[in-house]
C-alpha cells in the first residue's frame, strides 16, 4: 500500500513538474518573440501586405496591417484610391525620396506620400540591415512588380532611385573584386528604375570617409565604376546623376566630381546636386556651388541644415538661403523635378501632418 502511494505520489509529482516546465517555456517563447519585435525592426515592417482590387480594374490599392501606423490611428486597414492622371504642365514637379521613410516597409510610406500631395517619388534602395532589407528588396522581381502596381494605381510617378551604398557596398573600393561586386548590386538598380518608368538613376562616387590615404587610387576606381555604369544605364535609355557628396569624401567638392564624370557623354551622365551637403563646403556659398555644377545638373536632393551637419531638414527648418539657391535655380533653367530628401528623424510632429507640412513649403518655394 506504502509502495503503490510512493508511486502514485512521484507520478503526480512528475506531471506538476512537466506542466510548469511547459508553461516556463511558453512564457520565455513569448519574451524571446516580444525581444525580436524591439531589437529588429523589420519583423514589424514586414506586417504589412498590399492588395490591388482587381475587380475595380485595379482602380484601388488596400494596405493591410496589424498594429497603428504612422498616418493610421489603429490598426486594421486603409484604402486609396488613385490619383487622376498627372498634368505636369499644371502642377509643380514636386518629389520626395521615399528614403524619409527608409526603416519602414516602402508600401506604408506610398499611400501617405500620395496623401500629401506629392506626385513624383525617387525609390530608396537601401542596403541590407540585419539580414532583411527593412524599406525595399530590389532583388525580388515579385516586390518590384508589386511596387510598380502600387504606384501606378496611386498615381506617383517614379524619377529616380538612389542606388544602394555603404562602406561594404562602395564603387571606389581600392579591392577589384568588392568594387565589382558594388557596380553588380548598381546594375540590378539600373534594371528595376527601368521597369519602374523612371529615368536617373542616383550613384554616390564614393562612401567611405577614409580615402585621403589612397585618393589616387580610390579616384581611379570610382572613375572605372562609374564609365561602366554609364554605358549600361545608356544602352537602357537611362541617365546617371552622380551624387556631390559631403565633404569629407571623394566627390565633395565641384571640383573633384566634375573630373570624375570628365570625357562621359553629358546627354546621360550628370549630377544629382544635394543642397544639404553643398550647404557644408568650406568657404563655399551654395549657390555658387550649383552654378559650378549647374550645366550638368540633372536632378536634386532638397533639403535644409544649420550649416555644421547633415541635417536634412525640411525647407525653412535650418539656415540655407532658400532666395539665393532660388535665383541660381532660375537663372540655370533646370526644368526637373523639385526631389525632397528630408529625415523623418529630424521632424517633430505625425508623419501625415509632416508631409503635408513638407509639401506646402515646396509649394511656396516653387510658386
Amino acid at each position: 500500500m506504502v509502495s503503490s502511494l510512493i508511486v502514485f505520489l512521484n507520478a503526480q509529482q512528475v506531471l506538476i513538474l512537466s506542466f510548469c516546465v511547459m508553461v516556463l517555456g511558453i512564457v520565455m517563447l513569448a519574451f524571446w518573440f516580444w525581444l525580436y519585435r524591439v531589437c529588429c525592426p523589420a519583423s514589424s515592417a514586414r506586417r504589412v501586405r498590399v492588395e490591388v482590387d482587381r475587380d475595380a480594374g485595379g482602380q484601388q490599392v488596400t494596405v493591410l496591417h496589424r498594429e497603428p501606423w504612422p498616418g493610421i490611428q489603429e490598426a486594421g486597414k486603409l484604402t486609396v484610391t488613385p490619383l487622376p492622371a498627372i498634368e505636369t504642365e499644371e502642377l509643380p514637379c514636386i518629389g520626395i525620396s521615399t528614403g524619409i521613410f527608409y526603416d519602414r516597409d516602402i508600401f506604408y510610406c506610398l499611400p501617405l506620400i500620395k496623401e500629401a500631395g506629392f506626385r513624383f517619388v525617387e525609390v530608396w534602395a537601401s542596403p541590407q540591415k540585419n539580414g532583411d532589407y527593412v524599406h525595399f528588396d530590389w532583388h525580388k522581381d515579385s516586390q518590384v512588380q508589386m511596387l510598380a502596381a502600387c504606384l501606378r494605381t496611386l498615381g506617383l510617378k517614379v524619377s529616380s532611385l538612389h542606388a544602394p551604398f555603404s562602406d561594404a557596398l562602395n564603387i571606389s573600393d581600392p579591392d577589384e573584386v568588392r568594387r565589382k561586386a558594388a557596380v553588380l548590386e548598381t546594375l540590378r538598380t539600373a534594371d528595376v528604375l527601368k521597369f519602374l518608368g523612371g529615368e536617373f538613376l542616383v550613384v554616390h562616387p564614393a562612401s567611405n570617409d577614409n580615402w585621403h590615404p589612397d585618393r589616387n587610387s580610390r579616384f581611379a576606381q570610382s572613375r572605372k565604376s562609374l564609365e561602366e555604369i554609364a554605358r549600361y544605364v545608356r544602352d537602357w535609355g537611362l541617365k546617371l546623376a552622380v551624387e556631390n557628396q559631403l565633404p569629407h569624401i571623394l566627390g565633395g567638392d565641384a571640383q573633384t566630381l566634375r573630373a570624375l564624370v570628365e570625357g562621359l557623354p553629358p546627354d546621360s551622365v550628370g549630377f544629382c546636386f544635394d543642397t544639404s551637403h553643398a550647404n557644408l563646403y568650406p568657404g563655399q556659398k551654395l549657390e555658387n556651388t550649383f552654378k559650378q555644377m549647374a550645366d550638368r545638373i540633372m536632378t536634386l536632393h532638397v533639403s535644409d541644415n544649420y550649416g555644421e551637419r547633415d541635417d536634412h531638414f525640411a525647407l525653412g527648418d535650418g539656415r540655407i538661403d532658400w532666395n539665393s539657391f532660388a535665383g541660381a535655380l532660375r537663372s540655370s533653367n533646370y526644368n526637373g523635378v523639385f526631389m525632397l530628401e528630408v529625415s523623418r528623424d529630424s521632424l517633430q510632429h505625425g508623419q501625415l501632418a509632416t508631409l503635408d507640412s513638407v509639401y506646402r513649403r515646396a509649394m511656396q518655394f516653387l510658386n
